[in-house]
């Protein structure tokens, strides 16, 4: 707190590991500034196989994408073509997502529906496994700033302990919980 003091006497702003986390962006739905320009092909005349991002309790996030049909689609449903571009569909129409804003989407919606998305993480050795979890780009090298691969397991980050309680907070903010 002095340094911080000292600092902002002359004009320099410091920001902290922990302070960063209130930068991380929060699950939401599209806004309507993203949702501008409409998809204007119907993505079903295609033939691929589309799916929709249905929350669902313990199960994985590929697990939570199921097969989708125009005629069941409702309002503000999440879609992934078979290219693994996402869109959503709001007011009868198509809309394209950047991937970031899709996953925060998918976070929003399983905090909606409530059905956290459970990560694997081991306390006691600060083992994170991000295996078959996608997330928003800032998390994820947010996460990758203070952790270390473990060599051993793909997808999984080691963390020292000193950053296990940010850790839990960055997935808090997610609305995930940690096993």
């Amino acid at each position: 707190n002095h340094i911080r003091n000292r600092l902002q006497q002359v004009g320099i702003r410091l920001l902290t590991v922990a302070d960063s986390i209130e930068q991380l962006p929060l699950p939401r739905p599209p806004s309507p500034a993203v949702l501008r320009s409409p998809w204007f092909v119907n993505p079903f005349t295609d033939g691929g196989m589309i799916c929709h991002y249905v929350p669902q309790p313990d199960r994985s996030q590929k697990e939570r994408w199921l097969p989708a049909s125009y005629q069941k689609l409702s309002d503000q449903t999440l879609l992934q073509l078979p290219t693994g571009d996402y869109l959503w569909f709001a007011d009868r129409a198509f809309y394209e997502l950047e991937p970031d804003v899709a996953i925060l989407a998918m976070f929003y919606q399983d905090r909606e529906a409530g059905c956290p998305l459970k990560i694997q993480w081991n306390e006691p050795q600060g083992r994170l496994n991000l295996a078959g979890v996608i997330l928003p780009g800032t998390y994820a090298r947010w996460l990758w700033c203070l952790s270390e691969p473990d060599t051993q397991r793909y997808r999984t980050r080691s963390f020292q302990s000193t950053n296990y309680p940010l850790v839990k907070k960055a997935f808090e903010r997610l609305g995930c919980i940690l096993v």
